[in-house]
């Protein structure tokens, strides 16, 4: 018995489908950046100085990093970016709270408002940041290369500037470390942020 072309078919595409749905996929992998380890906390210092609110923001970031996945050097000029390794909020959001936690911390002060705020909240400084580069590079460092200014309470006056590198080794290669080191950036940039806050504050 001979079995049609139209069988044929059938059959054979039932058994392509049956093997692709043995295959299973890779599991993806969510992080978030993390501010200041609790340990550390009872060291920080606090500032016993005037009632400020001081303003975070605006943040921008490049455009190569407004994406889900977390993008590493391959080299200098060529990036990758991970299809199962994915940042678990948008990365200017994450960027943000663990700078103002950190400042937080740091400053020993809650009166931290995020960009934007509402009108009725009056800020003393402002601290802008612009993100120039933020990622793993083709050496395998975490590298934070950002330029931060502080503006007085008429949201014009640059009272403070800086461009700073920041470098971080990862203790290991994967993405869990990666990040971790990529966190650490981040505080190295909130410290010195916070040492200028506090000399502007106790001179005031």
């Amino acid at each position: 018995m001979r079995i049609s072309v139209m069988a044929w078919v059938i059959v054979t595409g039932f058994l392509i489908g049956s093997s692709a749905g043995c295959v299973r996929t890779q599991p993806t992998h969510y992080y978030i950046l993390s501010s200041i380890d609790s340990e550390g906390r009872s060291s920080m210092p606090s500032i016993d100085g005037p009632d400020v609110r001081i303003g975070l923001g605006p943040l921008t970031l490049p455009s190569y990093l407004d994406r889900a996945g977390i993008v590493t050097r391959i080299t200098p000029n060529t990036l990758n970016i991970a299809d199962f390794d994915n940042w678990a909020e948008p990365l200017h959001q994450n960027v943000m709270s663990v700078v103002s936690e950190n400042l937080s911390w740091l400053l020993g002060t809650d009166n931290i408002v995020t960009y934007p705020w509402k009108r009725s909240h009056t800020v003393d400084y402002q601290l802008v940041l612009d993100v120039i580069e933020f990622d793993v590079n083709s050496a395998g460092n975490a590298l934070l290369f950002a330029r931060w200014s502080v503006v007085g309470d008429d949201g014009e006056t640059v009272i403070a500037t800086n461009k700073g590198r920041y470098v971080r080794t990862p203790a290991g290669k994967d993405y869990h470390h990666l990040v971790q080191a990529l966190s650490e950036t981040l505080e190295d940039m909130s410290r010195e942020i916070a040492d200028r806050m506090t000399a502007l504050l106790t001179h005031e």
